[in-house]
């Protein structure tokens, strides 16, 4: 065979070869690996019965988190920014059971505030966890201050079908923004 053919038929069994290779990748196995040696496949575990097991769904830890919604931007001469902040609640499995969001948008100038605004809201991503009410919203500061500050508090209860409510949470988050482009919040419940 001349050079030029040998190139060829290389580079065909190198195509075939990781062809396969691949297509062993995809089912999961490795052309290397012995079959034997070959994991079985992980089954992932099941969400827990709320209405079997209420203590599944019941508050083990609670958290908050804190997530700039967009860059620092410029509304005329001013500059704007926008956070949302976040409580939340995980059962003993790690599941997370509701969430509390405060956003909190201002803009700033000078060491003031040029314009503010807060929207709180609930999420809840279990079944049988609810939001009940918004227990308080209050703004103060704002619009030529050198400061805007929001505190928010709701209330989530978990409702069984046969029990009623067996637990109820309210979290609330605190926010100060600041005319300088800074903030401090807290969270708690």
């Amino acid at each position: 065979m001349d050079s030029a053919r040998r190139g060829r038929r290389r580079a065909a069994l190198a195509v075939v070869a990781t062809g396969a290779t691949l297509a062993l990748g995809l089912v999961g196995q490795s052309a290397l690996a012995a079959p034997e040696r070959v994991a079985a496949p992980q089954i992932a575990a099941a969400a827990p019965n709320c209405n079997q097991n209420p203590d599944a769904c019941k508050v083990a830890s609670v958290g908050q988190e804190a997530r700039r919604k967009a860059t620092i931007s410029r509304k005329g001469k001013s500059r704007c920014q926008s956070w949302r902040f976040e409580r939340y609640a995980k059962s003993a499995v790690g599941l997370k059971l509701w969430s509390y969001y405060l956003d909190v948008d201002w803009c700033y100038r000078r060491g003031r505030i040029t314009s503010a605004s807060a929207n709180p809201f609930p999420e809840t991503h279990v079944p049988l966890w609810s939001f009940n009410k918004q227990l308080a919203f209050r703004k103060s500061g704002g619009k030529r201050k050198k400061a805007y500050r929001v505190f928010a508090q709701g209330q989530f209860q978990l409702c069984v079908t046969k029990l009623g409510c067996i637990q109820d949470r309210n979290p609330w988050i605190n926010v100060t923004a600041r005319g300088n482009g800074t903030h401090d919040y807290d969270s708690g419940g």
